[in-house]
């Protein structure tokens, strides 16, 4: 089914399920680990949501292909 809740669930994107986790904010730094089909990605970010990162990543990858 992939991420549909939680602080994962912004890695959303179109296509394929997205699958990951995402950490607890700590000193407002926080990471998302996760993949879509054979495309993985891991982001590490500062003040930003790092899920939300991947899913634009994972929608313009998507959208290119």
């Amino acid at each position: 089914m992939g991420v549909t809740s939680g602080s994962a669930a912004t890695a959303n994107a179109s296509g394929a399920p997205v699958y990951g986790i995402a950490s607890t904010p700590t000193d407002n730094i926080s990471w998302f680990i996760g993949w879509q089909g054979d495309v993985a990605i891991a982001v590490m970010a500062n003040g930003t949501d790092p899920a939300a990162v991947a899913g634009r990543f994972f929608h313009n990858a998507h959208s290119t292909s």
